[in-house]
């Protein structure tokens, strides 16, 4: 059995939160690692600490920063909306998440032309 830290423990425990809110499989984290799928149970079950040399093609793979999985990020308070956007946006591919953004852009322009209808248009990005 592998010695764990609470750091350790702690960047774990990130990685497999984050993977079941983006409801992902660790046998597609497995193969996108290039490893053998029992590696993820060694992890769990404290056999190996093999994830901290991983880390980088980890948060790749989870679209999140290094930083984030070692709980390094101060992640602001989201509301529910917020929540369930990301949830859905995490679940979507390149051109889903395009329209999205799209979207978003669009209702904002929206929204600014009704607080105040004799602006200019803004453009973000």
């Amino acid at each position: 059995m592998a010695t764990r830290t609470v750091e350790e423990q702690a960047i774990l425990d990130s990685i497999i939160a984050c993977m079941s809110y983006k409801n992902l499989d660790q046998k597609d984290l497995c193969e996108y690692l290039g490893v053998n799928p029992q590696m993820f149970t060694n992890w769990k079950n404290g056999h190996s600490n093999s994830y901290m040399r991983r880390l980088p093609k980890i948060a790749e793979y989870l679209d999140v920063n290094v930083n984030d999985l070692m709980g390094k990020t101060a992640l602001p308070e989201i509301s529910i909306y917020e929540e369930k956007l990301l949830q859905y946006f995490s679940m979507c591919d390149a051109d889903g998440k395009i329209r999205i953004i799209q979207f978003a852009m669009n209702e904002f322009d929206r929204t600014q032309k009704e607080k105040n209808p004799d602006a200019e248009t803004v453009v973000i990005g």
